[in-house]
């Protein structure tokens, strides 16, 4: 019981942090920045985006909700093998 007890802290804490995550995700967002240049001086391609009167660089935007999105979903994997574990070896008579 002792072990179904600690995977059971392991599936709410990987969870917790996965939607956490998932959430920082939705609401990532890069600003476009006139200013910025590459390795050789010049200004790298951006598609811009005026959402709520901000001017948003979607490439890297997308760039900033992939990395959020790749952790959430490790530790999303990780809330689901624990979960697995303990159904199969817990859950059967």
């Amino acid at each position: 019981m002792q072990v179904q007890w600690w995977l059971t802290i392991v599936v709410s804490l990987l969870s917790l942090v996965s939607g956490g995550f998932w959430i920082r995700s939705a609401t990532a967002r890069v600003l476009h920045d006139d200013e910025k240049t590459d390795d050789v001086g010049m200004k790298p391609f951006a598609i811009v985006d005026n959402e709520g009167g901000d001017a948003l660089d979607v490439l890297e935007t997308a760039k900033l909700q992939s990395k959020w999105n790749r952790l959430a979903a490790w530790f999303a994997g990780g809330a689901a093998i624990a979960q697995a574990i303990s159904s199969f070896f817990f859950s059967l008579p």
